[in-house]
């Protein structure tokens, strides 16, 4: 009490805000090191010293202390899920800063933009606040054109005071933006980017750049050519030993193994993650892990259980200011959502998440065919169509192959269901090429089911089971038992495959199709293109004539009508009208009218 007493109060909290500084670089400095945990469990026991050091700062016109407190700790905030925290103490801080001199923060009307920035530490300490406000908004995906503001400026300065490495760094943390927004020149620097953090002695953003490159990649659907880039990152990774590295690591390959279809990979990826970030951080690129393990839940008939798993880690990353992982958190749950029959919940929760991703070619791109794919199960046929087909506008942008199959294929199933067959083989086809030359499985299994329900529609029975069978050989290795968005058009087509093939010729055909590679499968699809002839159901399924009188007929034309309009007799009519009730599963003239008048549209 004697100090209070004797208003050494000041001094004393003063001496603790410079000591806390200190503790705050010292301890700041570790945290892309190796000793990066030790750090992190240091800032731990002195957080609440932090910040009430900070709180006596902001009420002492300290607000630059504050400043440097944050600024010497950004990952501290970031991995312990405290990012609304420090913008707060950042923005309190500008804020009293501005107010003190009368003057935008942010402004030194005094500074030489020429000046070294060893000589001038008020540069330099600019130069750490800007650092620190970029990541801070690169990891909060709803401030976009903040983080880009603040590289941007970041990077100006770093310039103007000659400070190459924290260039570099700025460049290597920004290209992660770009990966998802502009990945192809990105792509076309990563190596060199690379090479200059490498040069500046600052192995860790070299590795960083690495990941960015990788996070390019998938943004233009090359997963195969990710895994190379991995490698390298793994080495890096592993030699720095720096558990936010090695996380990223598992993090991004886990995204390649489920293209792969390697679950058991994204299982053991799951148990590893947690591992290496145990007493680390429970949140970052962790999620990405769980969000793969949660899709093959879904995939394997366990999207009961992937939902509340999502939910929870939603949660979680929302109430840690973890925004730019949430659209990763969020897909898995929309599938899980239409897998259980429930694609009006995805439409209603989902669409400001959508909006704001949209802005972003590589959710444009992902999160696109799931909302499409939700639009489709709700029964929105048009929009569904509409979103896919605005999937393909934005790939043509980017490149993204992998991401146009997936529209295709789902547009070639539409195309099916309305009976447009000739269309829907072209689609499928365009979508199984890709796939098979990535060598993508689940999805070319996909393909295959499909083309296996058009060969059905033409009469082709045995050739469908074959299909099935090849595509069941794929599923079944992986353990695969849904199909999100087809299940019930794939359970319809095995009934149908039921009645149309005796069970010992269905059987026959279905193994041989089991014994088929993917690749002699993919080829079987592929000769059996252009050979369907004509659907034995359909539109596509009427003769010309068939076709001249369902026109008529939906027109309100009566059979005596007909036949005068085509010269042929009443009772030629009405047996064309029967085959095409029959041909379109109608019962009646009245039906034939509003099928016809849909189709039409």
């Amino acid at each position: 009490e004697r100090p209070l007493e004797s208003g050494e109060a000041d001094a004393l909290f003063a001496a603790h805000l410079r000591w806390t500084v200190e503790v705050a670089r010292a301890l700041g400095a570790e945290l892309e090191a190796r000793g990066v945990c030790e750090a992190l469990r240091g800032l731990d026991l002195e957080v609440d010293n932090l910040r009430a050091a900070m709180r006596w700062a902001l009420d002492h016109g300290q607000g630059r202390d504050v400043e440097r407190i944050v600024a010497a700790t950004p990952w501290f905030w970031i991995w312990r899920g405290r990012i609304p925290e420090a913008d707060d103490w950042l923005d309190r801080a500008e804020h009293a800063l501005a107010t003190d001199a009368g003057l935008d923060a942010d402004a030194d009307p005094d500074a030489d933009p020429d000046a070294d920035p060893d000589a001038d530490p008020g540069r330099r300490e600019e130069l750490a606040l800007r650092w620190v406000r970029s990541e801070l908004a690169l990891n909060t995906a709803d401030a976009t054109d903040r983080a880009e503001r603040a590289v941007a400026a970041g990077l100006e300065l770093a310039r103007a005071v000659g400070d190459q490495r924290t260039e570099v760094r700025f460049l290597a943390s920004g290209s992660r933006r770009e990966a998802v927004l502009d990945p192809l020149p990105m792509l076309e620097r990563g190596d060199e980017l690379a090479r200059r953090c490498r040069e500046e002695g600052d192995r860790f953003w070299e590795a960083v750049s690495l990941v960015n490159q990788a996070l390019a990649l998938f943004t233009v659907g090359r997963f195969d050519l990710a895994e190379p880039v991995l490698d390298q990152l793994r080495t890096r990774a592993v030699a720095l030993g720096h558990p936010q590295l090695v996380a990223d690591e598992i993090a991004r390959r886990v995204i390649v193994d489920r293209r792969f279809s390697r679950y058991d990979a994204v299982r053991d990826a799951v148990v590893a993650v947690d591992a290496v970030t145990a007493g680390f951080t429970d949140l970052n690129c962790r999620a990405l892990v769980h969000a793969a393990a949660a899709f093959v839940d879904v995939a394997q008939g366990r999207a009961d259980r992937a939902l509340p798993t999502m939910e929870d880690l939603l949660e979680r990353y929302v109430a840690a200011g973890e925004y730019s992982y949430l659209p990763s958190v969020a897909l898995p749950m929309m599938e899980a959502l239409i897998d259980l029959g429930r694609p009006a919940e995805v439409l209603e929760r989902f669409e400001r998440m959508w909006r704001a991703c949209r802005r972003t070619i590589s959710w444009r791109l992902r999160m696109g065919t799931v909302w499409a794919t939700a639009q489709l199960a709700a029964g929105h046929t048009d929009r569904a169509r509409d979103e896919f087909e605005a999937v393909l506008e934005a790939e043509r942008g980017t490149e993204n192959p992998h991401e146009r199959a997936i529209a295709r294929y789902f547009l070639g199933a539409m195309d099916r269901d309305d009976q447009q067959y000739a269309r829907a083989e072209g689609q499928l086809h365009e979508a199984l090429a890709i796939q098979a030359g990535f060598g993508y499985p689940q999805y070319v299994a996909d393909v295959l089911e499909e083309l296996a329900g058009l060969d059905l529609v033409h009469d082709r029975p045995a050739a469908a089971a074959t299909l099935f069978g090849a595509a069941a050989r794929i599923r079944d290795g992986s353990g695969v038992v849904r199909r999100v968005g087809r299940q019930a058009a794939y359970e319809a087509d095995l009934g149908l495959l039921h009645e149309r093939l005796a069970d010992d010729q269905r059987r026959e055909a279905w193994d041989q199709g089991g014994r088929l590679t993917m690749a002699d499968a993919v080829a079987l699809a592929q000769r059996g293109r252009g050979q369907r002839g004509r659907p034995t159901l359909g539109w596509e399924s009427l003769t010309p004539t068939e076709a001249k009188v369902a026109d008529l007929v939906a027109q309100g034309r009566t059979n005596p009508e007909i036949a005068d309009e085509l010269l042929m007799g009443r009772a030629t009519v009405k047996t064309h009208v029967s085959n095409i009730l029959r041909k379109l599963d109608l019962t009646n003239r009245t039906q034939l009218a509003t099928h016809a008048a849909t189709r039409d549209r």
